[in-house]
């Protein structure tokens, strides 16, 4: 989770701020985590000439929290981030009833805030550099808005 806000999931993370913002190649660039499928997505809004180009600067994005190329400040923002809005989820009717599911259909994984807390405060610069280091790319799919 946290590797990937780092990454992408956050507008503190390394595609929205590198791949949109510095490098203007994108007018959307983000990552979503899927744990109950165990996957991620990336996404972006690019202009069909700047196809390579953004494949690659997202490639590069992904070696960099691999490496752990980040600051301790950018690890700290991205935890207390995710922290708070998992507090503010808590008073989401959404969230709590995914949080019933997930209790009913695998009791293991179902943890209280204050697990949940410091399990988040326990990751590492090499935590989040393993974890990124798992990301596989699998496919990609690319809408060119011309018929084939």
């Amino acid at each position: 989770m946290v590797a990937n806000q780092l990454f992408g999931g956050s507008p503190l993370s390394l595609l929205f701020r590198n791949v949109r913002e510095k490098a203007s190649l994108a007018y959307f660039a983000s990552s979503s985590l899927n744990q109950r499928r165990h996957f991620m997505m990336v996404q972006t809004g690019i202009e069909a000439e700047n196809r390579s180009a953004a494949e690659a600067l997202i490639a590069e994005q992904l070696a960099t929290v691999v490496r752990g190329d980040f600051t301790d400040e950018m690890l700290r923002t991205i935890k207390d981030e995710i922290l708070n809005g998992r507090e503010s989820a808590l008073d989401s009717q959404r969230f709590l009833m995914n949080q019933a599911l997930t209790a009913a259909l695998q009791p293991a994984a179902a943890i209280d805030l204050a697990t949940f807390s410091a399990r988040v405060e326990a990751v590492t610069r090499e935590d989040v550099a393993a974890a990124a280091a798992t990301f596989k790319l699998q496919a990609v799919y690319f809408l060119d808005g011309e018929e084939q």
